[in-house]
């Protein structure tokens, strides 16, 4: 869970390490410094950029994110 004031942009919740891994080097190849992680509430991988400390930040990486062809939504 991120810190109060830290934003994240989930790009995908997958249940296969490889799906994970897929995107996570197809986006790293584009530059973006992402991490997944398995969240026990539901069991998915989730793959993710962040943190950013303000909304805002979070809200520009997502719009890159979109420009891109990737879902992306700011979280928490």
């Amino acid at each position: 869970m991120a810190m109060p004031g830290q934003f994240m942009v989930q790009i995908a919740a997958v249940s296969h390490n490889e799906d994970a891994d897929v995107l996570m080097n197809a986006l790293r190849r584009r530059g973006y410094a992402v991490t997944a992680r398995r969240d026990p509430g539901d069991g998915l991988i989730h793959v993710r950029i962040g943190p950013f400390s303000s909304h805002e930040e979070a809200v520009r990486w997502r719009n890159k994110l979109l420009g891109d062809g990737y879902n992306a939504e700011v979280q928490p």
